[in-house]
């Protein structure tokens, strides 16, 4: 059984993933991160070279050169398991990308009321159940030239909580603009607005269009990175920003914080982050130290590899 905290957590998915009450959004597990360096950048989407990018915007699969696999793996609040995996590959038709990420836990507690006696209830533990939150990508990156590539990718999205089953699928469109010195990435993600996950017990949830716009400069060393996301039918928005440091007399290493912002249920909330990325043979390790609110971790470290062939 899970302890308080990781149900708490666990809650708080159902909550936001809406089937169990009402019609809502869905929770996308790319909120997440597809990877450390991800989420050590801020959540800055749009300028990863490796697999993962199928996940961020699929226009950037072209900078895979041949072959990439990006692996992330991590427990939310030490909980609860995720787990990110995506293969890229460049040929001359395009570049074409692969990629599922999951989130869930096991032997969540069912509870039931049973009588104790006059017209007094207590709730008791009766079995358990799961919960797992699955999402599927495929994409396609094409190159207009040598500084402007077009992207689409497929998703399909997949839940399971006890025994109600839901699915879904909709659709990513990426353009992005990638010259020396300079990068702005457009993700249109979800643009099938009228797509929604259907489950099966007659609940749906919306797949709510996010518009991400992010922008990188290179200012000597330093690569200065912004990010604006809108998200959904309520157009809040979320804001992120991150410094890359690039020794240029150590240049396989990375240095770099970044700032993210984020929804929790109607409120826009902020954390800071860190992190290192390290760059051998065209491989890429990174680590990343992100700050957590949650009452028994100061902080969250994650770990995340790619290896490009």
């Amino acid at each position: 059984m899970k302890t308080f905290f990781g149900l708490w957590v666990v809650v708080c998915v159902m909550m936001v993933s809406g089937s169990v009450f009402a019609d809502a959004d869905y929770f996308m597990g790319t909120e997440i991160g597809s990877s450390a360096r991800g989420i050590r950048v801020g959540g800055i989407e749009g300028f990863s070279s490796n697999g993962d990018s199928v996940f961020e915007n699929p226009a950037a699969l072209f900078r895979i050169q041949s072959s990439s696999l990006s692996l992330f793996s991590t427990n939310l609040m030490g909980e609860v398991p995720y787990t990110n995996g995506a293969v890229g590959m460049s040929t001359a038709m395009g570049s074409f990308g692969i990629g599922f990420n999951t989130v869930g836990v096991a032997d969540i507690p069912r509870a039931r009321l049973v009588n104790a006696g006059s017209t007094l209830e207590r709730l008791v533990e009766d079995g358990s159940f799961s919960l797992t939150k699955s999402v599927y990508k495929i994409g396609y990156s094409i190159s207009q030239s040598e500084r402007i590539h077009l992207g689409v990718a497929a998703t399909y999205y997949s839940t399971v909580i006890d025994s109600v089953t839901g699915t879904g699928v909709n659709f990513d469109a990426g353009v992005l603009y990638d010259a020396d010195g300079v990068g702005v990435s457009l993700l249109l993600r979800n643009v099938a607005t009228g797509l929604k996950v259907q489950y099966s017990n007659g609940m749906t949830e919306n797949l709510p269009l996010e518009t991400i716009v992010g922008t990188r400069f290179a200012i000597g060393d330093v690569d200065v990175m912004g990010q604006i996301k809108i998200l959904g039918s309520s157009k809040r928005l979320a804001k992120s920003a991150a410094l890359i440091y690039t020794p240029s007399f150590i240049p396989f290493i990375r240095v770099s914080g970044g700032y993210k912002e984020f929804p929790v249920l109607s409120a826009i909330r902020g954390k800071v982050s860190m992190g290192l990325g390290i760059d051998v043979f065209g491989n890429q390790f990174d680590y990343a130290y992100e700050h957590s609110d949650h009452p028994e971790y100061s902080g969250i470290h994650y770990f995340s590899l790619a290896l490009n062939f």
